[in-house]
């Protein structure tokens, strides 16, 4: 059995190119799709195991995950499942031998999407104590989709762009009565957002900070996804989002307005790339 993967490079550094040539090491095969401005081939070339493919500009996640997937498709066609790759995550070395030996030894005709344990450097990790379990969300970062299922279900939210793409598949994958399983034992290093130390009642806590344009896409599409699918998760999130905001975030007039012009836009159905605060 094999398994490709598509990572998702924007604006790489040295460290993402790192990551991805430690995952080329782990997969038996990887794209990589860049949604930069500039084309960062060279850059690829030190990776030579990967194919590369470069959009012309920043097309979105939802777009270059569904490109990076029918490339697979073409290039791979005996290729049954693909690994989608944020390009600062990394693999552990048991990480592709436990989704195949679920994929190979307990994977039923209802299994959509394989899910890791997410190793998060500002978050302490549960103690492990099912080395399978079945789960309704996930972030995308480390996910298996079946190749077939993702197509046949018109892939990844485009009209997104960025953030909440991988909870609104999980949703559909659930109104379709698919499965997600969490392999515990095969870890992702990820760090989503930018960490910075702070004093919260003498203590130093460490807060994952994303811009405030990132916080734009999340509000916009939390609440345009909450009305269609009524999820209480969903406003959670939103929740969390107000309160770490109000609690550690500089800059606060700022990340306001912009998370107010996203649940305007949410509620109004304009979707898509930013452009300008209406």
């Amino acid at each position: 059995m094999k398994i490709a993967g598509v990572v998702v490079w924007y604006n790489p550094t040295e460290e993402d190119v790192a990551c991805s040539i430690t995952n080329s090491m782990v997969l038996d095969y990887l794209l990589i799709v860049d949604n930069s401005a500039t084309s960062h081939e060279k850059l690829a070339k030190a990776i030579p195991s990967a194919s590369y493919f470069w959009l012309g500009g920043n097309k979105g996640l939802g777009l270059a995950l569904n490109f990076g997937v029918e490339k697979i498709h073409e290039l791979y066609s005996q290729v049954q499942w693909v690994i989608t790759l944020d390009q600062d995550s990394t693999m552990n070395l048991k990480f592709l031998s436990e989704y195949k030996y679920y994929l190979q030894h307990i994977s039923d005709d209802t299994l959509f999407m394989l899910a890791p344990n997410y190793a998060i450097s500002r978050k302490k990790s549960a103690q492990i104590k099912r080395r399978f379990e079945r789960i309704n969300l996930s972030m995308q970062s480390g996910c298996a989709f079946n190749i077939d299922m993702l197509r046949a279900t018109g892939g990844f939210r485009q009209e997104y762009f960025i953030e909440c793409i991988d909870f609104e598949i999980c949703f559909r994958a659930d109104r379709l009565g698919k499965k997600i399983i969490k392999c515990n034992e095969a870890i992702l290093r990820h760090n989503p957002a930018i960490e910075y130390q702070v004093n919260f009642f003498n203590k130093k806590l460490t807060v994952g900070i994303a811009s405030p344009l990132r916080y734009y896409y999340q509000c916009r599409n939390l609440l345009h996804l909450w009305i269609e699918c009524r999820k209480f998760v969903l406003l959670r999130h939103i929740a969390q989002k107000f309160v770490k905001v109000i609690l550690f975030f500089p800059d606060k007039k700022t990340y306001f307005k912009m998370m107010c012009a996203g649940f305007s836009d949410g509620i109004h159905n304009r979707l898509g790339e930013y452009k300008e605060l209406k």
